[in-house]
């Protein structure tokens, strides 16, 4: 098949929209350089192929956001095991070192919110859009940015129905992942959640405690293990976004 092409030019549709309601509660992954709520203000050049994530920003429309799941293991899956190879008794290993400044957070929508529905053939079609938008590999996602800012400008002049991006994370199938756009979610769009959480609040950190141990069981699901070694994949991480 050929790859992602780019957005259609002469578009005259309307975007399928998902409401996401208010007290919805997303995990997410994140470098602990970042607060769980805080978005990622960082973009890259327009043209720029294998750095960052499927809908980063970049300098042709920069804008800050916040990547998460619907639940831990979809996060965990988009966030950690990207570029990871079954060795020959068929499982994964994640370098230790991968999750070394890492953490989990689990985050709760304060007001409704309204993202574009990538997740069904119906709402990828609806843009001019296949399932290449949102299963393209890295090497292409300075084309699946470009999307991502092209959606932006069919709804600029309503804004408040692509706060974000909703898709069928590639990595977890039964799962959804999201983008939110900063500059188009309310000031207090999320709070941390510090109740009712799987592991002590305090001990979200992956490296080591009950974090460790929740991302264990995590990735045992998967037939992924910690590996005390760096592998092949170190260096490719170093290029990952901040889920």
């Amino acid at each position: 098949m050929p790859p992602l092409g780019p957005p259609p030019a002469r578009y005259a549709g309307k975007p399928h929209v998902r409401p996401l309601s208010a007290s919805t509660v997303v995990a997410r992954i994140h470098s602990t350089r970042f607060g769980p709520t805080q978005f990622n203000p960082r973009y890259f050049s327009a043209d720029r192929e294998g750095l960052g994530g499927r809908f980063d920003s970049t300098s042709d429309d920069p804008y800050s956001f916040l990547y998460a799941a619907e639940d831990a293991g979809t996060a965990v899956s988009e966030a950690l095991l990207r570029y990871l190879e079954p060795d020959d008794s068929g499982t994964r290993m994640l370098p230790r070192s991968l999750v070394a400044d890492k953490m989990i957070s689990w985050i709760e929508t304060q007001h409704d919110l309204e993202l574009v529905d990538l997740s069904t053939g119906g709402g990828l079609g609806a843009i001019g859009a296949d399932h290449r938008l949102t299963t393209a590999t890295e090497r292409e996602y300075h084309m699946t940015r470009r999307w991502s800012a092209w959606i932006r400008r069919q709804t600029k002049h309503v804004p408040h129905i692509a706060q974000g991006l909703i898709w069928q994370s590639l990595r977890e199938p039964a799962g959804y992942a999201c983008v939110f756009f900063e500059d188009r979610c309310p000031r207090d769009a999320f709070k941390i959640c510090t109740v009712g959480l799987p592991i002590p609040a305090a001990e979200r950190k992956l490296d080591h405690g009950a974090g460790r141990d929740f991302l264990e069981e995590i990735l045992k699901s998967y037939n992924v293990a910690l590996s005390p070694s760096p592998s092949h994949a170190t260096a490719r991480y170093g290029l990952l976004r901040r889920l």
